[in-house]
């Protein structure tokens, strides 16, 4: 693979890669990042005097991807997605009784829960799990709004079923 280099938005003194190096573009010179948590590499980039603390996966998402404000950098795969995408992907990986945010079963029962600002309220008891998932639906685009929370059963789906 041959290595593309571009230019950084906001920072024109540096350059990052298709493999992810960012450069100085006066001195050629490839910066070395750090590392937080063991994971993801960090880079000091300087403008006016004053040093911005930047991901490199963010940097190069941003300039090979199209990466807009509203993605995360889902680090397993390297690539910008929504909040969404990034939880739908990681189900199945952890076991839990229901494949739905903020469902749960007990006792054979669907329990619909919701957490807002650190509190969990229970939205109710359903006899299926598809109803239970529904109700968290709902108290998500109460709370945060249509479309700017994680939902069990996106907008296009709700209608598609609507319609049969």
């Amino acid at each position: 693979m041959t290595e593309t280099w571009r230019g950084i938005r906001g920072f024109p003194g540096y350059q990052i890669s298709s493999r992810a190096r960012v450069r100085r573009i006066s001195s050629g010179r490839i910066l070395k990042p750090w590392l937080i948590d063991g994971l993801y590499e960090i880079i000091g980039l300087f403008k006016h005097g004053k040093c911005f603390k930047k991901s490199v996966a963010r940097l190069r998402a941003i300039a090979f991807d199209g990466l807009r404000k509203d993605q995360r950098i889902d680090h397993r795969r390297g690539i910008g997605v929504s909040q969404a995408e990034i939880i739908r992907s990681a189900r199945g990986r952890i076991p839990h009784s229901s494949k739905y945010k903020g469902v749960s079963k007990r006792g054979g029962h669907w329990h619909s829960y919701i957490h807002i600002n650190g509190r969990s309220r229970l939205l109710g008891v359903f006899r299926t799990e598809r109803q239970a998932g529904l109700a968290y639906d709902r108290a998500a685009r109460k709370a945060w709004g249509a479309g700017k929370c994680f939902e069990n059963f996106p907008a296009s789906y709700r209608n598609s079923m609507m319609n049969h």
